[in-house]
């Protein structure tokens, strides 16, 4: 490395944490061309989301630079390794990087990641698509308890997110992600695709729609009731959703 890569990521990294302060990498993504903001260097391959947790500033860089911040880190007088998130992904990063230069990186504690998780969704605003997706699948290991209700949280936000987008209904939604090929054409989805596209002006989704009584004229199966109909309706709803969710999960 030169002398003008060293003083660069040690300039931005006085900029972004100081001796004393706590540096955790919570997500790690692949976005096309993306650049690392220690060193500028792009494009990146895996873009490791580090949080620092008393400031609250993030910083996208590539890996040799994680490794590197944390050797900048002890020419300044602190010894803290980088934090890891303890379950999914994250792990993986830790060892990866450790394989790199031994020490750089730290598994965190389960309670202690869940913590910091759950302080991360409390200000969404600050987290982009691609950092909400690394959250989703790396809590998506968890069927019960807090990592399971943080997979929910995080996905009830973005889910709510992408639905306020100009013309974002969740069919949309889920053709925008190139995911027809994660569920099956049955007779719920189709419920509520035609359902979505009768709806008068000022509804987005069918079940606001429905609970209000303005799509009781939507013509329904022969011999269906309106109450059958609606149920068939908000059951589509829950496994577009649940769908919806999955699709943020590895791939392995």
């Amino acid at each position: 490395m030169s002398v003008k890569y060293w003083k660069t990521i040690e300039e931005e990294l006085k900029r972004f944490w100081k001796p004393g302060e706590d540096i955790v990498l919570f997500a790690m993504n692949r976005i096309k061309d993306s650049r690392c903001e220690l060193c500028g260097h792009e494009p990146i391959t895996n873009r490791h989301v580090l949080l620092n947790t008393q400031n609250g500033r993030k910083m996208s860089v590539g890996r040799i630079c994680v490794v590197n911040i944390r050797k900048k880190m002890e020419e300044l007088g602190d010894r803290k390794k980088i934090g890891c998130v303890g379950f999914g992904q994250m792990r993986k990063a830790a060892d990866s990087l450790n394989k790199k230069t031994h020490g750089t990186a730290e598994i965190m504690a389960l309670d202690s990641s869940l913590d910091l998780i759950e302080n991360i969704l409390s200000s969404p605003d600050s987290l982009d698509t691609e950092e909400f997706k690394s959250i989703l699948s790396d809590t998506s290991q968890f069927e019960s308890g807090r990592g399971c209700a943080l997979h929910s949280m995080a996905a009830d936000i973005l889910h709510k997110r992408l639905m306020d987008q100009e013309e974002a209904d969740l069919p949309a939604v889920i053709e925008k992600f190139n995911y027809e090929e994660e569920y099956d054409s049955d007779d719920d989805d189709e419920c509520y695709v035609a359902a979505t596209s009768c709806l008068p002006d000022g509804y987005n989704d069918p079940l606001e729609a429905a609970d209000t009584g303005v799509i009781e004229d939507i013509v329904s199966r022969d011999g269906e009731s309106f109450e059958e109909f609606e149920a068939r309706l908000h059951n589509s709803y829950k496994n577009l959703r649940r769908r919806f969710q999955n699709i943020f999960r590895d791939e392995e």
